[in-house]
């Protein structure tokens, strides 16, 4: 009898299957890894990090956080990885419209971790087939 119990008990346990909404979805130009990889390099991936004049994971300046995103620096460390890697995406990549103003996006190289090519950044945007990031990377010719 107690076998039979520890034997439904270990089965239900396995079959234990995550929520959907437990893991966020990942629709951005690059994969999460190298999101973690810019987040490292800029604020050793702490997503509660703010100063005087930068915030996110990201290491994102205020008035840039301001400039492409609803959400107020204010309270950046408030979002998740995924909601503070989108506001790079608008940096970057898409730019922001908010009270019918559209900000045009900037690029990548404002973060020196990219310039630099921090954990390999740069080397990873350039093996890049996404067309949002081939038309803004910076690859060296050999």
């Amino acid at each position: 009898m107690i076998k039979r119990i520890m034997a439904t008990a270990l089965l239900s346990t396995a079959l234990m299957v995550t929520p959907v909404h437990a893991q966020e979805e990942w629709n951005h130009p690059m994969p999460k890894q190298w999101y973690i990889k810019l987040a490292q390099c800029e604020t050793g991936n702490n997503t509660q990090h703010r100063t005087r004049s930068y915030v996110s994971a990201f290491g994102i300046y205020r008035g840039t956080w301001d400039n492409w995103n609803h959400t107020p620096a204010s309270k950046a460390h408030l979002l998740t990885f995924a909601q503070q890697a989108r506001a790079v995406d608008r940096i970057a990549y898409k730019g922001h419209t908010e009270n019918g103003r559209y900000r045009w996006p900037v690029g990548l190289y404002g973060w020196g971790a990219i310039k630099n090519n921090c954990n390999g950044l740069n080397d990873d945007l350039c093996k890049s087939k996404h067309p949002s990031v081939i038309k803004i990377r910076r690859c060296n010719k050999r």
